[in-house]
C-alpha cells in the first residue's frame, strides 16, 4: 500500500474519484446543454462561492449527501453496496415579477427532471451506472437584495436521490501460491506400501 500524499488530479475519473462525483458531473454537463439554460451565466458544482446578483440568472449541482448499504449478503464475495447520492440542484434568478418568477423558477425545476429522467442520458451511463432514482424534493424561496424591494431574486432548490451500486475488489491477505496433491489409494488407512502420486502446482499471482 502506497502511504505516500498525492496530489489530487484536476480531471476527473473512474480510478481517482467516485460515481457520485461522475454523476454529479454528467448530470451539470448535460444541463448546460439544455436550452432552457442557454443563457444562464453561472454554472457551479459547490457551494464556496456564494452567488451575487452580477451571476445571475445561476444553476448550480451539488453533492448533498451519500449513503451506501449492502447490496445482498453482507459478509458474502467482496466487499458490494448499494448507494443512494443525494444531487442538490440550485437556481437563482432575478425578477421583480412574483407571477414570472414562480413561472421560471417551475420551469427550471421542470427542466431538470424532463432533462435527466426522459433521456438515458444518465442513467445506465457506462461512466457513471446510476439505474434509478428514489425520490425528489422541490422548494422555493424568495427574497430582496436590496431593501426598497427593486433587486427581487428567487431561488428555486431541489433534491434528486440516484442509485448506484458500488464493488470493491478483495485483496487476499493469504494468497492461494501453493498447491500439494497426494493420492491415499486405495484408502488413507491402506496406502501406507502403496506407491501413491504427489504433484505440487506453484500457481501464478
Amino acid at each position: 500500500m502506497n502511504d505516500q500524499p498525492r496530489i489530487a488530479p484536476r480531471n476527473v475519473d473512474a480510478a481517482n474519484n467516485t460515481y457520485a462525483l461522475l454523476i454529479r458531473n454528467n448530470i451539470l454537463a448535460w444541463l448546460q446543454q439544455q436550452s432552457y439554460f442557454a443563457n444562464f451565466k453561472t454554472f457551479r458544482t459547490t457551494r464556496k462561492m456564494p452567488a451575487k446578483v452580477a451571476d445571475l440568472p445561476y444553476l448550480g449541482v451539488y453533492i448533498v449527501n451519500e449513503a451506501g448499504g449492502p447490496d445482498g449478503d453482507i459478509n458474502h464475495w467482496a466487499p458490494h453496496c448499494t448507494v443512494n447520492v443525494r444531487i442538490g440542484f440550485s437556481v437563482w434568478i432575478a425578477n421583480n415579477d412574483e407571477v414570472a418568477t414562480e413561472n421560471q423558477l417551475d420551469g427550471a425545476f421542470r427542466a431538470i427532471m424532463r432533462a435527466i429522467l426522459e433521456y438515458p442520458v444518465i442513467y445506465n451511463n457506462a461512466n457513471s451506472r446510476v439505474e434509478g432514482f428514489a425520490s425528489y424534493t422541490r422548494s422555493h424561496y424568495y427574497g430582496n437584495t436590496q431593501l426598497d424591494n427593486e433587486s427581487s431574486v428567487a431561488e428555486m432548490r431541489a433534491e434528486l436521490v440516484c442509485r448506484y451500486r458500488e464493488y470493491y475488489g478483495y485483496v487476499a491477505v493469504d494468497d492461494f501460491k501453493t498447491m500439494n496433491f497426494k493420492t491415499a489409494w486405495p484408502s488413507p488407512s491402506e496406502s501406507d506400501g502403496v506407491q501413491q502420486i504427489e504433484a505440487i502446482w506453484d500457481l501464478p499471482q
